[in-house]
């Protein structure tokens, strides 16, 4: 396993802007009950480490924060008011690709039961201001809509979606095309879902592209969401590190509205994603609505992106 530990000066960092915008830092527990988790084997086949207990009982190691809070937050309605936000500092053990078992430390917050452009804005400010506050540079936010591809795509079979949303992520346009030739499409239509891909960079070139190939009002009430959070964004005079990339979707595929991730120039890792999963709490047959990221500290760190210098230090300087 990789290990990672962080400095007490970073994590003040991480909770002072927490405070500001008002998130209560939680813990999250390392085991999960696996019977909890069987609706949603999708979201866990690939990655999950487990043991069976003294009891016999099937637990799993903690492997996506947000899947775990879900399922506590969910199933315990006590803990759930009319709206919360939460921050913490956990870690997720996992299987990698190689089937090596690896250990990540994650801090991220979670904004549960508000619906807005603000919110979202909210927590894409955030993103910004926690890596800034690290003194990560060179560092960029991709912002996507899953909202938009579903739209893009909602008149084709659903037997054919996951193929093509994975095309899609994967920017693979010649094996797109002739996925959708193979469906028999009006050109016009198969023209613009093969352009998907090809719509990343600068947010307001990107945008109007993206305006260009809308298929319907579903797809362009998409691009007006993510119109609105960048100029919230923007009003804070932090524009300059978002871009766009409306291909972007999520290895879990549990985001269902606005999608983002974090990435530092010239490295392939991603430090930090998150967006909106209004769906995900319908796995365990509730109807709460929320947003939110983590930053994963082993992937800034294999980036060679993160040191642990005083913050302090950092905003003086």
């Amino acid at each position: 396993m990789n290990y990672f530990n962080l400095s007490t000066n970073d994590m003040n960092a991480l909770t002072e802007l927490s405070k500001e915008n008002n998130y209560e830092n939680i813990q999250i527990p390392t085991l999960i009950n696996f019977s909890e988790l069987i609706d949603i084997e999708y979201y866990t086949k690939r990655s999950i480490v487990k043991f069976v207990d003294a009891d016999g009982i099937v637990q799993v190691m903690n492997f996506d924060c947000t899947l775990t809070l879900s399922q506590i937050f969910s199933k315990n309605p006590m803990y759930m008011p009319a709206k919360r936000k939460v921050a913490y500092l956990s870690k997720t053990v996992f299987t990698n690709a190689k089937r090596k078992i690896e250990e990540s430390t994650v801090w991220g917050v979670e904004n549960y039961n508000v619906n807005t452009p603000e919110t979202d804005s909210e927590l894409v400010l955030m993103a910004i201001q926690s890596l800034k506050n690290l003194g990560i540079k060179g560092f960029k936010i991709d912002l996507g809509s899953v909202e938009f591809i579903q739209a893009m795509l909602k008149d084709l079979p659903k037997t054919s979606t996951d193929k093509i949303i994975s095309l899609i992520e994967e920017k693979n346009t010649f094996e797109l095309s002739s996925t959708l030739n193979n469906l028999g499409l009006p050109e016009d239509q198969k023209k613009k879902i093969c352009k998907i891909p090809q719509i990343f960079g600068p947010f307001r070139q990107s945008i109007a592209k993206a305006k260009e190939i809308a298929l319907n009002e579903d797809a362009l009430t998409a691009i007006s969401r993510l119109e609105k959070i960048y100029e919230y964004v923007d009003a804070e005079a932090l524009g300059e590190y978002m871009m766009i990339d409306m291909g972007f979707t999520n290895t879990y595929r549990y985001y269902s509205g606005i999608i983002f991730k974090g990435y530092v120039s010239e490295h392939s890792k991603i430090i930090l994603q998150g967006g909106r999963y209004d769906k995900l709490m319908s796995n365990f047959n509730s109807q709460l609505s929320a947003c939110g990221f983590a930053i994963d500290f082993n992937n800034l760190k294999e980036a060679n992106a993160y040191d642990n210098y005083s913050y302090q230090q950092r905003k003086s300087s």
